[in-house]
């Protein structure tokens, strides 16, 4: 690699180790209307979850837990 005058590269060394995981409850309703059941209207609501650990060598483990509610509401047309 060539040397750039007046610029000095610094190299990082990652050695860290990350493990996690995402989750996912699920409560759906679903209602169709019409004889040929074109039409739907439906509602997702919930809750996700997010686990994370990072492990670094030299200061130790750190987790998070991040969860929250969410709902989807919605209709469909099907031709």
């Amino acid at each position: 690699m060539p040397e750039v005058v007046g610029v000095d590269f610094q190299t990082a060394k990652i050695d860290n180790t990350l493990y996690g995981g995402i989750g996912r409850v699920t409560l759906r309703f679903e209602y169709s209307l019409g004889r040929r059941e074109l039409i739907k209207v439906f509602a997702d609501g919930g809750a996700q979850m997010k686990y994370s650990i990072i492990d670094y060598p030299t200061v130790g483990s750190f987790d998070e837990l991040l969860w929250g509610p969410y709902v989807k509401a919605g209709f469909r047309i099907s031709f």
